[in-house]
């Protein structure tokens, strides 16, 4: 039984695995107590300084990629013969759950291979190719985001330099793509190649070329047509084809153009329901249909509206059209036929005045004394209903005064005064909103335009995301719920340098998006 390797600073526990150039331990770092993965590569890699060299700067370097789902590197150094990697400690790998469930559910293929080729189109532009994509290079958090793990390592060891452990090579066969097998030099294509086949391998449970010995593997990597999947998952057969293209400028070019690709692919169908298990095989047009939308689209959402919404659509307005012609139809044949009456009765009068007779005439003038008479007791009513007019007169003088207020000048954070700048920036740091037990995870980020009216009522003029959920179909509840307890803050009324009240509008914040427990933390960037 071998010993455990002593290096300062860390109590080394027990053994994890072992590799064509590693070992791993896990260990914890004594001065925070927290669990770390500990990978130690054999000191005969190291007999060689400018491989040694080579490796400390490289893996240096790649502890810099900052992304969600990359690993996190918290230390390298050297202890005696052998140099070590210390890393976030992640339990689960994909090769571990697929081992205990068989091959995974498509939609949860899809957005494993999404967010790896997120990872991959980061580190890419930093200049970084991982050379070595397989089951075991992808693991989980407990919140479930995927990670990629080992960067850096494959790079140093494309030195040269003669390596003397049994078994090693840089990168697996069976993930190996077509130039990587021919000894050229690779680019990020390659690694899309290989998470081509590691997406063959979820969906199926196996991988797409097996042979004999690892000879055979490579030859069937560079001569073999592109596997093909089962009938069941036909649909995913594009994807497949796109991204294990023999031809490097044939497959999807990026990691952001793949996670495009698969968008499209799912938009086309209308892959926006939890219960659908499989998409519909695509033709040719729809494939090429597919292409351009990746060319041409940015991420293309999930909302997409069916076509019998917009045939409804053509139908409002003339509806609209028709309920306002009938209403003022209405309205002028009520006034058309309210006035004339009261002309014939004027009418009439007119003629019984001129037809009376002498005796009509003197019983009018008796009925008018009489009504007379009788009405002058109402006279009394009459300084009431001045009353009533004295009441309403002050109420339609008070009108203006209102239409004479200024109004509130809008301004931007940088109008009002410092101290309030201070404590809006405070408040708006970090955000804690209770989700309950609602089981999902949420990582990336959002991207906020708030204002501030002259109350103190904050509220979000525009809103976008770059956020992955996981289920998917938790997403909109997610942000709905971001949307709602954030337009629910008040803040301090906000006050321009001269203490005037004032609005302020484009308050631009970006929220990064994690969860802990049963609350969505917003930690502004």
């Amino acid at each position: 039984m071998n010993e455990l390797p002593q290096i300062p600073g860390y109590q080394i526990i027990k053994k994890l695995g072992q590799g064509g150039m590693a070992d791993v331990y896990l260990g914890v770092q004594e001065n925070l107590a927290r669990k770390v993965a500990i990978k130690v590569l054999i000191p005969s890699l190291f007999r060689d300084k400018q491989f040694s060299t080579r490796f400390v700067k490289e893996a240096q370097t790649a502890a810099h990629l900052a992304h969600p789902n990359i690993i996190t590197i918290h230390d390298i150094g050297r202890a005696g013969d052998s140099y070590y990697i210390v890393m976030e400690y992640l339990e689960e790998s994909l090769s571990n759950r697929m081992k205990q469930g068989g091959p995974l559910p498509p939609r949860e293929a899809l957005e494993i291979v999404k967010m790896i080729a997120g990872a991959l189109d980061y580190a890419h532009k930093k200049g970084f190719i991982h050379r070595d994509i397989k089951p075991d290079n992808i693991m989980f958090r407990t919140d479930g985001t995927v990670v990629l793990v080992d960067f850096g390592i494959a790079r140093a060891m494309d030195s040269g330099t003669h390596l003397t452990r049994t078994g090693m090579s840089i990168g697996t066969p069976h993930y190996m793509s077509p130039e990587q097998c021919k000894g050229e030099k690779i680019d990020g294509r390659s690694d899309i190649y290989s998470l081509g086949v590691e997406l063959y391998e979820i969906l199926t449970g196996d991988v797409p070329y097996k042979a004999e010995n690892t000879a055979g593997i490579i030859i069937k990597h560079i001569q073999d047509p592109v596997p093909r999947l089962p009938k069941k998952l036909s649909s995913y057969q594009p994807l497949i084809d796109k991204m294990m293209a023999k031809d490097r400028n044939a497959r999807t070019q990026t990691g952001e153009e793949l996670i495009n690709f698969i968008d499209g692919l799912i938009t086309a169908h209308k892959f926006v329901s939890p219960t659908v298990t499989r998409l519909e095989p695509l033709t040719e047009p729809e494939i090429a249909a597919v292409d351009e939308q990746t060319v041409l689209t940015s991420y293309p959402t999930a909302d997409v509206s069916p076509p019998k919404r917009k045939e409804r659509k053509k139908w409002l307005l003339p509806a609209l059209l028709a309920f306002a012609f009938v209403t003022l139809a209405g309205v002028s044949a009520y006034f058309i036929t309210q006035n004339p009456p009261e002309r014939k009765v004027e009418e009439k009068t007119e003629t019984k005045t001129k037809t009376s007779t002498p005796v009509q005439i003197k019983k009018e003038k008796e009925a008018e004394v009489e009504k007379k008479a009788i009405d002058t007791p109402k006279k009394d009513t009459a300084p009431v209903v001045k009353r009533k007019q004295t009441i309403r007169q002050p109420q339609e003088e008070k009108k203006p005064k209102k239409s004479e207020q200024k109004p509130v000048k809008p301004t931007t954070l940088l109008g009002v005064t410092l101290d309030l700048r201070k404590a809006y920036n405070t408040r708006m740091q970090r955000l804690q909103i209770n989700v309950g037990r609602t089981r999902f995870q949420a990582k990336g980020q959002v991207v906020l335009n708030l204002s501030i009216d002259e109350k103190g009522r904050v509220t979000i003029r525009a809103f976008r995301d770059i956020l992955t959920v996981i289920p998917p179909r938790r997403k909109k509840v997610v942000l709905a719920v971001i949307r709602r307890q954030i337009n629910g803050i008040f803040l301090a009324p906000p006050k321009d340098k001269n203490g005037q009240p004032v609005r302020v509008v484009n308050w631009r914040l970006t929220y990064k998006v994690g969860r802990l427990g049963n609350k969505i933390f917003l930690t502004k960037q």
